[in-house]
């Protein structure tokens, strides 16, 4: 009997040492998962107090830093830009300068340098004071014929007042060649000059002494260079048709005379019969000057 009381007192003894074990065990575990779950939130913290710092720090360098390095460099090459434009302009006026002084002077050999820079330069714009050195240099008779026709193919280029009125000059004066004064109709017939152009030829034509073979010579000239814009204004223009058919009726030209003289037969190679069958000259020349212009009259 004491014997069995004994055993169930140990085995209560026991269980409850276990049970005792068991507490302490969860309380341990506990405890850790306590301290683990602190350690997690501390990390958690300081990754984002690291990914701050970074961000932080990463700004400070490009703002205190790289920055104010790039404003540098980019300072640096616009004043280096400015200074190489500058030292360029600089330089053109000079050279252009002395292109000048060149031309202006009694040795070929320096006027033939001036030429030849005037030349490599052709589009660049020019002040205008220097151009009218050129021009007055081109309306001199320093040059050649070879020096002058070149320089006024150069001053082709320009749109200055000066140089217009200097190829209107060039355009009404007696003292040039057919192939400088179609330097100036073409001028005159440029697409920056043909609105205001065509007037100037115009009345250059109605006022010429000689009309019906100065408009000849600007028919075969546009007709060459391909302008039949031009061609057009000047076989529709009533003026124009009134003043060459009065001149070459006043020098007794018989039809084919004035066929030869005015280049009506060159007209065929630009327009078709149908097209100059509807201009003002065709309409106003009598028919037996006009019927072999292209071979056909259909």
């Amino acid at each position: 009997m004491n014997t069995e009381q004994e055993i169930i007192k140990k085995q209560e003894y026991i269980i409850k040492v276990l049970e005792n074990r068991i507490i302490q065990a969860t309380d341990t575990i506990n405890n850790q998962n306590a301290t683990i779950s602190s350690f997690s939130t501390a990390y958690t913290v300081a990754g984002w107090l690291l990914g701050i710092l970074a961000f932080i720090s990463t700004f400070a360098i490009y703002l205190f830093g790289i920055k104010p390095s790039e404003e540098a460099i980019d300072n640096l090459e616009n004043t280096m830009d400015g200074k190489i434009i500058e030292y360029f302009n600089d330089k053109h006026t000079e050279d252009m300068k002395y292109a000048i002084n060149n031309l202006e002077s009694d040795n070929v050999q320096n006027q033939n340098k001036g030429l030849y820079y005037l030349q490599l330069n052709l589009y660049d714009s020019i002040p205008e004071d220097k151009l009218y050195r050129i021009v007055n240099i081109a309306k001199s008779n320093k040059l050649n014929e070879q020096q002058f026709y070149a320089l006024t193919q150069y001053l082709y280029y320009s749109d200055s007042k000066i140089v217009k009125e200097y190829f209107e000059y060039i355009l009404t004066s007696n003292s040039y060649n057919v192939s400088v004064k179609n330097i100036s109709s073409n001028y005159f017939t440029k697409p920056s000059q043909i609105l205001e152009g065509l007037e100037t030829i115009k009345n250059y034509v109605i006022n010429s002494k000689d009309a019906s073979n100065d408009f000849s010579d600007l028919v075969r000239n546009f007709i060459e260079t391909n302008n039949k814009e031009a061609v057009t204004f000047l076989i529709n223009d009533i003026a124009i048709v009134k003043a060459v058919k009065e001149h070459g009726e006043s020098l007794g030209m018989t039809y084919d005379e004035f066929r030869y003289y005015l280049y009506i037969n060159h007209l065929g190679g630009i327009f078709e019969m149908n097209e100059l069958k509807k201009t003002y000259m065709y309409k106003n020349f009598n028919d037996k000057l006009l019927e072999n212009i292209t071979g056909t009259d259909d």
